[in-house]
This record gives structure tokens, sequence and C-alpha cells, in this order.
């Protein structure tokens, strides 16, 4: 089975509302929008609020050639960079947050290198545990605790995560796993993954992490055995740049260059087409009635047959609905109803952003998609720049979209990409001097609510779970301090990197924290100056100004040094929109995947699986049939160990403390995967 999983110690968790972020007039809103910048960006303003990431780390410019910026790093960031410290467990470790309050690098982790001892822990934010007991800790409702703890910390220095980021070719027949442990009867239906699996055509490689073309992964249970097979989705991408060798469509950052074998005027012609969108689906895969569909996030979804993997048919959104682009993260309701966002041409010609209603499967099976129709538009804080959006939340009740500062240029986007070949990264920049606002809307009937409610800087992706409690909603998401564009650091050249500089490029990234926001439903303006939250069970706070702003202050559900919760999974199916328990997660180490995570947000304990040079995926949850817990199930995941006999295999965790059920291998390794789905 493996050494199991172990525990890393350079976890910093919080308990206490974030106090980076305290706004109380525009002076002290900037300040906080500076301190939010990354370290090396506080000396040297830059001429654009992208130039110092665009300039330190592997953004390829427009000749496509990648080059790598170095930036001296200050010396106590270097050396806390350290080795490991202990021996792997062989269980999941369960690990408890003391209370409050953040302490220096060097206050909470001792010297660099050395093992930390017995010792006190009042506001302390750093993980103490008796490395005998998998279940030990020192629990944040036990004031003063104290116990022993080895640090114990994965590093990479091998490299064998540049593994995930290398192209792998499809299968012409499932592959036999081989089985250790025993498969849950009840996992009787198939998990289906998505992510790149081509990371070059011919000479021309993609260079951004969301380039490679999309190939579809699955893993078959039947009868307590498991097969494994994959494939290439047959999209406009794929298809042309095989038959041409070269890439034909613009990637997320990889631009396609004119045919060279045109003539001159041919290839300049070429340039005034218009922008060519990718349908490039290597992001996530997901029900609409009784069809599979592949998609990223431009209007172009594909449509699958997950028994065959075969590709069916391209779907342009925009033949039914008002959008430029949906995101790869609907909500779906029990009914099959499918709700997503996307941005789209709006009142007075102006940028907005659309909640499009995708009916369940309908009884004259007809094709959901044509019914497809808008209920409720929110407004850009921007005519003609609107956000970046990943993902938004949904409560029984309510529509929740926050709007980051991370902005998409459009007069960029259409101009400059048929002038001088800019790529979509390229249109991007951030507007530090918005912050973040949050958005609300009634589902029934979608109806906008005109509220300003505000909140310092961040970037976002990927919403945990919204509900309303008592008046408010309560928003989980997994947050990136500052307004900097955290794709900056996802460029191949950076994740192909040796580990130590791939360390070095995290240090200037922003940092990852899970975060709550409470929003008040009932405000009144004389409340000016108070808190409206009242929920006793969180710290986060909603305060009204003068000029009617109600200011969001999170707080945080856990935080560690470049050390990232994300990719989150819950007990969709009973606790979406519900107020829940347990979040499931991947953990990023320095932007590595490297370990499977639970967190319980109520009290803030984690629980971790990890095995090491060993990267897992997002964790899917199942929940077991006749489940009575929320966390009464298993967890599903892909894991790549390049180093292994049989460097491919899909774990099964229990999701009551991630120890191991089975895991099914084969004999081949696999790229890197995004999102996916248990289909039964």
């Amino acid at each position: 089975m493996g050494c199991g999983s172990q525990r890393v110690d350079d976890y910093e968790s919080q308990s206490s509302t974030s106090q980076d972020s305290g706004y109380q007039s525009d002076s002290s809103f900037e300040e906080t929008l500076e301190n939010s910048r990354p370290p090396s960006s506080q000396d040297t303003a830059p001429e654009s609020p992208n130039a110092w990431a665009r300039n330190l780390f592997f953004h390829p410019p427009a000749n496509q050639e990648p080059h790598v910026g170095r930036l001296a790093l200050p010396e106590e960031l270097n050396s806390w960079s350290m080795t490991s410290g202990g021996e792997p467990s062989s269980t999941p470790h369960r690990v408890t947050p003391c209370s409050s309050g953040r302490r220096s690098l060097e206050e909470a982790f001792g010297e660099a290198g050395a093992p930390l001892e017995k010792r006190q822990c009042p506001e302390s934010s750093d993980y103490d545990e008796d490395p005998s007991s998998s279940t030990s800790g020192c629990s944040s409702s036990t004031p003063g605790c104290s116990s022993s703890r080895k640090r114990i910390r994965i590093e990479h220095p091998a490299g064998s995560y540049k593994k995930i980021f290398e192209t792998c070719e499809e299968l012409s027949e499932p592959l036999p796993a081989i089985i250790t442990g025993v498969i849950p009867s009840f996992l009787r239906g198939s998990l289906l993954r998505l992510g790149p699996g081509l990371f070059e055509v011919g000479d021309e490689p993609f260079y951004h992490l969301f380039d490679g073309q999309a190939l579809m992964h699955k893993f078959d249970f039947r009868n307590g055995q498991v097969t494994y097979f994959r494939k290439f989705i047959k999209t406009d991408a794929y298809v042309r740049a095989i038959t041409e060798n070269r890439v034909v469509i613009t990637e997320f950052g990889t631009f396609a260059y004119p045919d060279p074998c045109k003539n001159i005027f041919s290839r300049f012609f070429s340039y005034f087409k218009g922008v060519e969108v990718t349908d490039n689906c290597l992001v996530n895969v997901y029900p609409i009635g009784e069809d599979f569909y592949a998609v990223t996030e431009t209007n172009y979804i594909t449509k699958v047959n997950t028994d065959t993997l075969e590709t069916m048919k391209k779907v342009d959104l925009c033949n039914f609905v008002n959008i430029n682009g949906v995101t790869a993260h609907p909500h779906i309701e029990s009914d099959g109803t499918v709700y997503n966002i996307g941005n789209c041409m709006g009142k007075g010609a102006s940028l907005a952003y659309n909640i499009v209603k995708i009916p369940p499967t309908q009884k004259d099976k007809s094709d959901p998609i044509e019914k497809s129709k808008v209920v409720v538009q929110f407004p850009s804080a921007e005519r003609f720049k609107p956000s970046y959006v990943h993902s938004f939340g949904m409560s029984e009740n309510y529509f929740v979209f926050v709007e980051t500062p991370v902005k998409i240029n459009l007069l960029k986007f259409l101009s400059a990409w048929s002038i001088r070949g800019s790529n979509y990264m390229d249109c991007f920049e951030s507007n530090e001097t918005l912050g973040t606002w949050f958005h609300i809307a009634k589902k029934e009937p979608g109806e906008y609510i005109d509220h300003k409610f505000r909140a310092a800087a961040i970037g976002l992706f990927h919403h945990i779970n919204t509900y309303e409690d008592q008046g408010f909603i309560v928003v989980d998401v997994c947050a990136w301090k500052g307004f900097e564009f955290v794709y900056n650091y996802l460029w191949l050249a950076n994740l192909r990197a040796n580990w130590d500089e791939v360390k070095k490029a995290a240090m200037m990234a922003p940092q990852p924290e899970v975060r709550r926001y409470v929003i008040p439903l009932d405000i009144h303006k004389e409340e000016q100056g108070k808190n409206l939250v009242s929920l006793p069970y969180t710290t986060a706070t909603a305060v009204m100004h003068s000029d009617g702003t109600i200011w969001l202050e999170p707080e945080v559900l856990f935080s560690g040094p470049r050390q990232a919760f994300e990719f989150p999974q819950i007990n969709y199916a009973k606790y979406a929109g519900k107020n829940y328990t347990y979040a499931y997660g991947l953990g990023l180490n320095h932007f590595i995947p490297d370990r499977i995570c639970k967190l319980n947000v109520k009290t803030k304990e984690t629980w971790v699986w990890q095995e090491p040079d060993s990267y897992p995926s997002e964790p899917l949850f199942v929940q077991t049939p006749d489940g009575i817990d929320e966390d009464d199930g298993v967890l599903l995941t892909i894991v790549v160990a390049p180093g292994s006999q049989r460097p491919g295999y899909m774990l099964i965790l229990n999701a009551k403390d991630l120890s191991e059920i089975a895991r099914a291998e084969v004999e081949c390794t696999m790229p890197v995967t995004f999102h996916g789905m248990y289909k039964p």
C-alpha cells in the first residue's frame, strides 16, 4: 500500500478574522491593496499591474520564446524552505489548530531544518502533533495546550512532478488494473476526468498549463474490478493541430501563427479574420439532460459518449442564449437543472454577467440546451473590462457572484489579437483600485439586489459552498490574497522547473487561504459603523459605511504558507446550498499537487493523505448508499507516482479519516487532470 499518508507541518492556520484587509477609509483601502502585492512588487512600481509578474516569471513574449526571470528573495525566505525532518507515518493525520494569531516563520517553525520540540502554543497558528498518534493534536478548545512533534515535510528535489506535464498517447483499449485492497461494492460506475494530454504539436510547444489538448480519462468499476481508458477529445483545435502538425487555434497562453506555407498576402490577411475562439474542452465534464459535455470556459461545449469516449458534436451556446462564454463549474440541482454564469453584452453596450438556466431532461426528448434562458443579470464594475469568472455561488434561494479585480481588457482582446498576435493571457490585467465586489440575486424570480458589498482584493477560482442561515448568506471560497492574477504563475516552464526554482517562484505568488464571507440580507442604513453579522459561529464581519458600502471582512478557515487548499469538493448531493461541515480538497505545495486534504469548516480541523513523489488530483466524494453522516462515503482521486512500477493509479480513501481503502494501479503514467465527475 505504500507508506500511506504523512503530515506536513509548514501549514499555518488562522481561526480569527483576517487582519490583512481592514478597510476604514480610502487611504487605508489603498494601503491594503499595496500590502496585498507580493513581496517583490512593493519596492519598484511596474508600469502596469501585471508587468512585474510578466517580467519575472515564465511569460513568453510575443515571439513565443519563454524566458526565465530571477528575483533575489529575502534571505529568511530562502532559508525557510527546509528539508524533511522526520519519517512518514503509516496513517493519515488529523491536524487541529491551536488558537488564533500569526507569528513569524522563525517563531512558528523554529530554526531552519531543526525539528520542533514540545512547546506551548497559546495564540499559536501552527499545528502540533504527537507523531505516534494519527488523531492527536492541539485542539482549539484547549487553551495553552502543548504536544511534541517533528517537522515532516514533503520536498520534491528529484523533480518527478515534471512527469505530470508531459504528453501521453491515448489508448486503443481499456487496461485492466491491479487491485490492492477491496473496491467498495457500491462503486459500479465510472470516474471521469479531464485535463491536458498533448503539450506540443510537431515542433511547436504549448506554453501554459491550460493550453494542452483535452484528454478524457475513465476508470470503470465492474464487479470489484477496475479498468482504465483514455482518449483525446476530437475538438476542432485538436483535429486541425494534428492534421497540420502545428498549433492552429490560439490557446490560453499560446498564440497560433498563420500557416507558414501560405504566401505573404494570405498570412497578412489571416491576422484580420477576427478571434477564432478555442473549443479545447480540457477543464471539466458534466451532464445536461441525458447527455454529457466536456467543457472549457468559452462558448463551445463538446458532447461526448462517456462509454466509448468518442466525440459526438460541438455545440455553440451563443446560438441559444446571450453569452460570450460560460464557466466550467455549473451548479446542478437534484432534478438535473443546470445553472451557469458567463459574461455578455448588457444594457447600454456595456459588459455584464448572465446567469443561464438549462432545464432538465425533457419529456419530449428534445435537447434541453435549446430551452436555455437567462434568469438574472449582474452589472459589471467596469464597462469594457469584465472580471475573469471561474465559478459562482448558489444557495437555496440566491446566486452569489464575486467580481474580482482580475479583468479582461475587451478592447485589447478584440484589437491586439488580430494586429500583433496576442493570446488570452495577454488580455488580462489587474485593477488594484477596485478591490472585490460581492453581488447577490434572488433565484425565483431572478432579481438583482443592488447592495454595495465590498472586500479587499482577492483572486478567486473555486467556491466551496454557499448557504443561508438566519438572514445571512455564508460564502466559503478558496481565495488568493491580493489583486495579482495567479495564472501568471502557471506557465509550464515554471511548473517544469527544478524544485528550488518552483519554490522561489511560488514565494512571489499571492498567498492562498480558505475564507468565509458572510453577507447580511436585512440591511438598514441607520446601522452605520456596526457589525451586521450576528451568527454566533463565525468571526466574519460586515460593516456599513456612510456611503452605503458594506465592507466584508472574512474569517480564515485555513491558511498555510504557499500551501493551498484548492479544487474543493463537498457532499454535493446532500449539502450543496446547505449548512455543512466538511470540505475536501487538493493540496498544492508551491503549486505542485502532492496531498489530499479534508477540512472541518466548523472546527478547522484538517486531515491529510500524502505519499512521497506522488501527485494526486481533485478528490471526488461518493456517498455510501446507506450513509447517515455527512462524510459517510469515499473519495476518488487519480494519483501519478512516476517512480513506481505502475506509475498511475486510482485511489479510494475513506472520507471520514482519509485512510486508504483500495487502489487500482495501471502500467502507464498519466498527465495532470483538472476536474471531473463520478457517473453512477
